[in-house]
């Protein structure tokens, strides 16, 4: 299964809907240098490939999933998604500059307030991958693996 991996942006904008709903927007992720604490306390760089973060296959699966509030302990799957679920993202991500953005809708009372009165401000897009030891320089960025 690879490695669990996050990262974490800031939302765009939230509004609320008729049904008390909220529609937010956020870059969800990107192409680039990742820097990631080890254990240590010492940083691992990896890169995410642009040829891999915007491949058609790879930006549909954002596309109408669950969304959660913070990162479940397991992964999603259909036997225990309503025990996570607050909201779900929009049918359309698009690729924006070196980013994927997308939208999402918050159903969840409690993640709703988290957002508007608690100041929660940021989504964190969790994936499996693997790092592959493969140092390099990016963009002029160094890094000391590829995840794929």
């Amino acid at each position: 299964m690879g490695v669990f991996r996050s990262e974490k942006i800031r939302i765009d904008g939230p509004k609320s809907t008729d049904q008390g709903y909220l529609k937010v927007e956020a870059f969800v992720t990107r192409a680039g240098v990742f820097n990631y604490l080890r254990g240590d306390g010492t940083i691992r760089r990896e890169l995410r490939m642009p040829e891999d973060v915007f491949d058609e296959l790879s930006i549909k699966t954002l596309a109408g999933i669950p969304v959660t509030n913070a990162h479940p302990e397991e992964p999603l799957n259909a036997d225990n998604t309503n025990k996570y679920l607050v909201g779900f993202s929009g049918d359309s991500p698009q690729k924006i500059d070196e980013f994927i953005k997308s939208t999402f809708t918050i159903t969840d009372g409690k993640t709703i307030k988290d957002i508007m009165v608690e100041g929660k401000e940021e989504v964190s897009c969790g994936y499996f991958c693997d790092s592959i030891e493969a140092p390099g320089i990016w963009n002029g960025l160094e890094y000391d693996a590829i995840q794929k």
